[in-house]
């Protein structure tokens, strides 16, 4: 996107402004679809991605963690994550608001978080895409300070609003939907039009046997289905096809099927491993560090994203509805 093309919609942003009676609060509204999704593919990568979201001293990625393991062990997760965002079938979209027709300084902005719905063709990512909403998903709804273009929302474990978003999550051939609770949402811009991100927050860690492990055995089947003596068809029989304790009483008669059930999934003492819950929070979004008896398990996750502008909008007296 061009700079003249941005500075023309500020332009219309600012005489919008000049115009409004005294009155009438105007605010300007700029839309950003996500065009990438940076996944921790390393150990070093995920550190870099994590912050300490209960307050605890440590820095938190976890789900980040296994992601990255299992990425370099090839089961490309995140080339599967920018493949669905490039094809259009995963949709993120987020709306920033500010009195400041430049979106550069305010000291109460708003940021939305979005999930759209699927797009009928590839998007253009050239910032003409109109893309909607999906009703079905709340948005996480962000207030912070712009400054210089940059946006952080209050620090998870201190803020009193926490925030909750879903973001969905391309695992071989399924699209997982996750409820990312004791949010943060930090990012930059420039002045072509683009928004560079960061997501940290935590997943349920009863979204592991019910949403995380059937995707990984649905990726693994497909890949043996594919070519039984594929690198990730092989990864996955040395790693799975082992039976397991979550199998049932005669759990030998699944193992060594060339099938990978998601109970030997749920079963292995590495994914055990990699998922064990990191951090507790309540149902309200409050991180605690002593759990109670209602504190949900969970499993932080750390990621960073890329998205461009779409036209701005002007409204008066207050937040336009999506």
């Amino acid at each position: 996107m061009s700079l003249r093309r941005l500075l023309s919609r500020r332009s219309l942003c600012l005489a919008f402004l000049a115009a409004a009676l005294p009155a009438h609060a105007v605010e300007c509204q700029r839309g950003y679809l996500v065009d990438s999704v940076s996944l921790p593919t390393s150990q070093s990568q995920a550190n870099t991605y994590a912050i300490d979201l209960d307050g605890d001293g440590g820095n938190d990625n976890n789900f980040g963690s296994m992601l990255a393991a299992f990425d370099s062990s090839g089961f490309a997760v995140a080339d599967a994550m920018n493949a669905a965002i490039a094809s259009g079938s995963i949709i993120h979209l987020l709306s920033l608001h500010s009195t400041d027709p430049l979106f550069a300084n305010d000291p109460a902005a708003q940021t939305d978080w979005y999930v759209g719905l699927p797009a009928p063709a590839p998007p253009k990512f050239d910032g003409t895409d109109n893309l909607p909403y999906d009703n079905n998903y709340a948005p996480g709804v962000f207030l912070a300070a712009l400054a210089n273009g940059g946006f952080t929302s209050a620090d998870p474990a201190t803020t009193t609003t926490p925030v909750s978003l879903t973001f969905k999550l391309q695992i071989g051939p399924d699209q997982v939907s996750l409820l990312l609770l004791g949010t943060r949402l930090s990012f930059t811009t420039d002045h072509s039009g683009h928004l560079f991100g960061q997501i940290n927050g935590s997943i349920q860690h009863d979204d592991f046997p019910t949403k995380i492990a059937p995707a990984y055995a649905d990726l693994c089947n497909s890949a043996i289905n594919a070519d039984p003596n594929s690198g990730t068809a092989t990864n996955c029989k040395g790693l799975f096809d082992q039976g397991g304790s979550d199998c049932g009483g005669n759990s030998n008669s699944f193992a060594g099927d060339g099938l990978i059930e998601v109970c030997e999934i749920t079963s292995s003492a590495l994914m055990q491993s990699l998922w064990a819950p990191d951090v507790y929070i309540n149902p309200d979004g409050h991180y605690v560090l002593t759990p109670g008896p209602t504190t949900i398990l969970a499993n932080s996750l750390g990621l960073r994203f890329t998205a461009i502008a779409s036209p701005d909008r002007v409204f008066a007296n207050g937040f336009d509805p999506p």
